[in-house]
């Protein structure tokens, strides 16, 4: 259960560093919440690229849900149209 719970921590922190970039790359207009793309580094327990909602009234990151399996997808960045995501 411990492992769970630092798992689940390590994955908003991570949310944290990528949230600037990704939420003004990906919002044009301001809008109440934003779907946020957080990559990771793979093994203990992280799996790739996960997402989640990001309420930009109350600052509050929602529960964050696996996008993709991927190794080490560590840098993550929207394309100027918002219909791809790269991952290196």
């Amino acid at each position: 259960m411990r492992k769970s719970i630092m798992h689940k921590r390590y994955v908003r922190e991570l949310g944290i560093l990528f949230l600037g970039l990704l939420f003004f790359n990906s919002c044009k207009t301001p809008q109440p919440s934003s779907l946020v793309f957080i990559g990771t580094y793979t093994g203990k327990g992280s799996e790739g690229i996960y997402s989640c909602r990001f309420n930009q009234e109350s600052g509050e990151l929602g529960k964050t849900e696996l996008s993709a399996v991927t190794d080490n997808p560590s840098f993550i960045n929207l394309d100027p149209t918002g219909k791809f995501l790269y991952a290196v």
